[in-house]
C-alpha cells in the first residue's frame, strides 16, 4: 500500500505541466551536485569547477588531472550522472513538453487573447461557408471556434473545404456552449460578431442553444463592451415561431448588449429561392427562376401555381414563404388570380392536419382543398368545415392552398403534373422536398418529359453541395433537358453574412411607418406634406439613430418590417414603380397588394380575424381594438382593405399601407451618406 501511494504521487507529479517537471529536474540535480560536491570534500579531489561542469555536460570530455584513481572514478560518476540528467532527463522533458504542447494545440486546449475577433459556437456543416464568408467581406479578422466534437475531427473536416490562407485564421477551444468558464475564453466581449450553430443535432439542440446565448448575455451585462451581433441557429421550426411570437429576448438591458438575429435553416432557405432568387453554391451564384417569373402586373392573366412534391420542414417552410410573399396587383382586377400552392405527398392528410393546427387562423379564412387520388376513384374535399362562420369576412385573400395524397410515380400524381404544365394562365414552378438527397434527385429527374420541354424549372432539395445542376454545367453535357433543374437545401451553403441589407430595408419600412404614425397625429397634420417631406431624394435618414430605434421596437414589429422588405422586390417586378412616377391610382393599387401580403402574414404568424361581435364592440369604442391586439391577439384590421375602418386617433388603417406604398423608392434608395456623419 505505502508502495501503490508513494507510485501514485510520483505519477501525479510527473504527469503534470512542463514547469513541475522543469522544478523536479532542478532539485534533483541539485541534490546530486551537493552530494559530488560532499564526496569531492570528503576524498579531497582538487578539480576546477568548471572542468567539473564541463565533464558533467559533456561527458566525452576527460579531466587533464585525472592522474589517480580517485579523479578516474570522479570522471567516470560525474559523465554516468550527465548521461542520465541531461540525455535521459532533460531532453525527453523538452521534446515531451513540445509534443504535449503541439497535442494542447490540436485539441483546442491552448487558450489565447482576442481582440476584434469573430466566434462560432458550435460546428455543423454550415462552418465552413461562414467562414469562406468572413474571410470574403472582413479583413485580417481571427475567426474563434468553440466545440464540444473532437478538435482533431472538426480541422480535418474543415480543411477539406477551406484553403491555407483561411484556415491560419481559424483557432479552436475545446469546450461546452453552456459552460461559463468555456465561454470566457472567448473573450465575448472583445468579439466583432457572434454566430451560435450548437454542435447537437438532437432534439436539445435549440434549448442549448438558447442556454449559451443567456449564458453569454450574462458575461456581458456588467461589463462594458460594444454592442455584439449575435446570429442564433433554431433547427426547429416550432420554437423558432414561438420566439417570434413571445419575444423572449425583448428587454431593453439585453438589447443594449446584444444585436439578436435568430435563424432557421428551413426558412432561410425558402426565403433564398422565394425571395433573393439566388445562392452561392461552390463558389458560383445558381439563380432560381422567380415565381412570378418577370413579375405580373395588374393586367396580366398569369397567376403563380407552385407544386411542392414532398411536406418534409423544407417543403412546408416553402408553401409558407411563398403565402407570405406571392401576392400580386391582378387579383385585385380579378380575385380567380389567386397564387395556388399545391403540396403532394405520400401522408398529405395527417402532414395537412400538422400544417392546419399550426396555422389554424390562415386556414379558416383562406380557401384549400384535399385530393386523395391513391383511391380507385379520386376523394376530393372543399374543407368548407374549417371556415370560421362567426367572422365578418371570408374569402378575401389571394391564397389557395390544395392538399394532394399520392405517390410521385404515381400515374395520377404524373397526369396532374403533365396538366399543370399544359394550363397556359399558370406560371408553374415545381419543388421536389425529400429529405433523402438520392430519392429527391430521382424524382426530379424523371419527372413527365413535358416539364423539361416546356422550360419549367424544378428545385431539387440536396442535403451536400452538388454540382449537377448549377450553371456552370455545360448545356452539351446536360443535353438541355435539364437547363432549368437546380439544387437547394445544402446544409453547408445555408447561412448569410448579407442579412444586414435586407435588415437595412426593413429598418426603412419601420421608419417610415413611425414617421406617418407620429406625424399624422399632430393637430392639423397635413398628410400630402409630410409624405412629400419623407419622399424626397434629400431627405437622408439617419441609419445609426434608426438602428438605436430598432432595436428599441418590439420584436413583433420588427419581424413583420422584415417580411415586408421581403416582398418589395416582388412589388417591383409587378409595378416598376422604380422606373415611373406613380400616380394616385398606382398608390393605392400597391396599398391594395400591401395589404393582401399583411394580411396573410399576420395570420401566419398567430394572429385571428376578429368576430363579429367583437367588430361590433370595436366599432361603438375604438380603443378596444389595441386591446383585442395585446390581449386577445385578434386583430381588426385583418379584413379586405376597401373595408377598413378608423382607430381611435380617428386615423384610417389604410393610410398606412398607402403611405408604405408611396414611399416604396425612398426604401429601396441606396444610402451613400448618414447626415450624422
Amino acid at each position: 500500500m505505502k508502495k501503490t501511494n508513494i507510485q501514485r504521487r510520483i505519477d501525479r507529479v510527473l504527469s503534470k505541466s512542463i514547469f513541475i517537471q522543469a522544478c523536479v529536474w532542478f532539485v534533483f540535480v541539485g541534490v546530486v551536485f551537493s552530494a559530488l560536491l560532499l564526496l569531492k570534500w570528503i576524498f579531497n579531489i582538487e578539480i576546477s569547477y568548471g572542468n567539473w561542469a564541463l565533464h558533467f555536460l559533456n561527458p566525452a570530455n576527460y579531466f587533464p588531472e585525472s592522474i589517480t584513481s580517485a579523479h578516474k572514478w570522479w570522471a567516470l560518476i560525474t559523465g554516468f550522472l550527465g548521461m542520465v540528467f541531461l540525455s535521459g532527463l532533460l531532453i525527453p522533458i523538452i521534446n515531451n513538453a513540445i509534443v504535449r504542447r503541439m497535442e494542447r494545440i490540436q485539441n483546442g486546449q491552448v487558450l489565447y487573447h482576442f481582440d476584434n475577433h469573430y466566434v462560432i459556437i458550435g460546428s455543423d456543416g454550415m462552418t465552413a461557408s461562414i467562414i469562406k464568408q468572413i474571410c470574403k467581406e472582413s479583413g485580417r479578422e481571427e475567426i474563434v471556434i468553440l466545440t464540444a466534437k473532437n478538435v482533431r475531427d472538426v480541422r480535418h473536416q474543415l480543411e477539406v473545404d477551406l484553403n491555407k490562407e483561411e484556415m491560419r485564421r481559424v483557432f479552436f477551444i475545446q469546450g461546452a456552449s453552456n459552460s461559463d468558464e468555456d465561454l470566457r475564453k472567448l473573450y465575448i466581449w472583445n468579439a466583432l460578431r457572434l454566430i451560435i450553430l450548437g454542435d447537437d443535432d438532437s432534439e436539445a439542440h435549440d434549448v442549448l442553444n438558447m442556454q449559451c446565448f443567456w449564458q453569454i448575455y450574462g458575461l456581458l451585462k456588467n461589463r462594458e463592451s460594444k454592442k455584439l451581433e449575435c446570429d442564433l441557429l433554431f433547427h426547429n421550426q416550432s420554437t423558432y415561431v414561438l420566439l417570434q411570437k413571445i419575444g423572449t429576448v425583448d428587454n431593453e438591458k439585453l438589447r443594449n448588449k446584444i444585436h439578436f438575429r435568430p435563424f432557421n435553416f428551413h426558412e432561410t432557405w425558402a426565403q433564398k429561392v422565394i425571395v433573393d432568387n439566388k445562392a452561392e453554391i461552390n463558389n458560383t451564384i445558381v439563380n432560381y427562376k422567380p415565381l412570378d417569373r418577370e413579375g405580373i402586373s395588374y393586367d396580366s392573366d398569369k397567376s403563380v401555381h407552385f407544386v411542392i412534391m414532398g411536406m418534409n420542414y423544407m417543403g412546408v417552410a416553402l408553401a409558407v414563404e411563398t403565402a407570405r410573399t406571392a401576392h400580386f396587383p391582378n387579383f385585385i382586377r380579378d380575385p380567380k388570380k389567386k397564387t395556388r400552392i399545391t403540396l403532394i405527398d405520400s401522408n398529405a392528410e395527417q402532414q395537412m392536419n400538422f400544417i392546419l393546427s399550426r396555422y389554424p387562423h390562415l386556414f379558416e379564412l383562406i380557401d384549400f382543398d384535399y385530393t386523395d387520388v391513391t383511391q380507385k376513384s379520386p376523394e376530393y374535399r372543399t374543407m368548407e368545415q374549417y371556415k370560421n362562420p362567426n367572422v365578418a369576412f371570408n374569402d378575401f385573400l389571394d391564397i389557395h392552398f390544395s392538399f394532394i395524397k399520392g405517390n410521385f410515380e404515381s400515374p395520377q400524381i404524373r397526369k396532374l403534373l403533365s396538366d399543370w404544365a399544359q394550363e397556359e394562365d399558370k406560371l408553374l414552378t415545381i419543388a421536389v422536398c425529400i429529405d433523402d438527397t438520392t430519392i429527391s434527385t430521382a424524382a426530379g429527374i424523371y419527372l413527365p418529359p413535358i416539364i423539361y420541354s416546356k422550360n419549367i424549372p424544378v428545385f431539387i432539395q440536396q442535403k451536400e453541395t452538388s454540382g449537377l445542376f448549377t450553371e456552370r454545367v455545360p448545356q452539351e453535357v446536360t443535353g438541355n433537358q435539364y437547363k432549368n433543374v437546380r439544387p437547394f437545401g445544402m446544409i453547408n451553403e445555408c447561412f448569410s453574412m448579407k442579412i444586414r441589407e435586407i435588415e437595412e430595408m426593413a429598418m426603412k419600412v419601420m421608419w417610415i411607418y413611425n414617421t406617418y404614425y407620429t406625424c399624422r397625429r399632430e393637430p392639423e397634420s397635413d398628410i400630402k406634406k409630410i409624405l412629400q417631406t419623407m419622399k424626397k431624394t434629400e431627405t437622408t435618414i439617419d441609419l445609426k439613430k434608426l438602428e438605436e430605434e430598432w432595436q428599441k421596437d418590439k420584436l413583433s414589429n420588427r419581424w413583420s418590417n422584415i417580411y415586408n422588405a421581403y416582398t418589395i422586390h416582388i412589388k417591383e417586378r409587378s409595378h416598376g414603380f422604380s422606373s415611373k412616377k406613380m400616380n394616385d391610382d398606382d398608390i393605392r393599387l400597391l396599398a391594395k397588394v400591401e395589404h393582401n401580403r399583411w394580411n396573410v402574414e399576420r395570420l401566419i404568424f398567430g394572429f385571428r380575424a376578429t368576430t363579429k361581435e367583437e367588430n361590433t364592440e370595436i366599432r361603438a369604442n375604438p380603443a378596444r381594438k389595441g386591446y383585442y391586439k395585446a390581449e386577445k391577439f385578434a386583430h381588426y384590421d385583418i379584413r379586405p382593405f376597401d373595408e377598413l375602418d378608423f382607430d381611435a386617433d380617428g386615423v384610417i388603417a389604410s393610410e398606412y399601407d398607402i403611405c408604405l406604398s408611396e414611399c416604396l423608392p425612398k426604401i429601396i434608395e441606396k444610402q451613400t451618406h448618414n447626415k450624422n456623419e
